[in-house]
């Protein structure tokens, strides 16, 4: 399945943003170190963390993992959606898990996309319950990729679930009035053979905090 534009562009800012990384010391470095998603950092007025977090990742793997969900997901939501929704359920459920992360891991530095991709699976959950008999198989591949990574956040150190399940809340409740009418061919689908869960897909990483703001303990 060829990537669709919307899911390229989003891709992209994501690939330019880890190459600024690197060039400015990586997990340690300037570009980091202003960007991810720390409560204390926010609370001093750096609001943009919870957005510029979303597009940095803590090493290879991290966004190569994240890239290929996004990727796989964005396409058929876009597909299904069509490119402006597929745009605002990222945006939304971005936000959500940001401010989710700033409730329940309020001192924890965060980063990386997995929420924003959480709600695109959210959103697609929502497809196949919308679409009855016809959008069973799509409700099986999305609870399947769903429960596994959350199982799997649970059970390991320095992921963030509530990310996760912030931004999986915010793409399903926002993609059931989304759902396009029924198509006269066809429900897309996340291919099966495309659909298996890459180890650490979903791990948001935990630079060592940012420097302490003036006024901060």
């Amino acid at each position: 399945m060829r990537l669709t534009p919307i899911t390229k562009a989003l891709i992209a800012l994501n690939v330019l943003a880890f190459v600024a990384e690197l060039l400015t010391g990586g997990a340690q470095g300037t570009i980091v170190q202003l960007g991810v998603e720390y409560g204390p950092a926010i609370d001093h007025g750096e609001w943009w963390r919870i957005v510029s977090a979303a597009f940095l990742h803590g090493g290879v793997l991290h966004i190569l993992f994240n890239m290929i969900a996004l990727a796989q997901v964005g396409t058929v939501v876009e597909l299904t959606f069509g490119g402006a929704r597929m745009l605002a359920l990222y945006v939304a459920s971005l936000l959500v898990a940001g401010f989710s992360v700033l409730v329940f891991n309020y001192a924890i530095p965060t980063l990386g996309a997995s929420g924003a991709v959480f709600g695109l699976f959210g959103a697609l959950l929502a497809l196949g319950l919308r679409r009855g008999p016809a959008g069973r198989i799509l409700v099986r591949q999305c609870l399947g990729i769903i429960v596994i990574n959350l199982v799997y956040g649970f059970a390991a150190s320095g992921i963030s679930n509530a990310a996760h399940l912030g931004g999986l809340v915010a793409g399903f409740l926002m993609g059931l009035p989304l759902v396009p009418p029924a198509p006269a061919r066809r429900v897309y689908a996340i291919n099966p053979n495309e659909s298996r869960v890459y180890p650490g897909e979903t791990i948001e990483q935990h630079p060592p905090q940012p420097p302490r703001q003036d006024g901060s303990e």
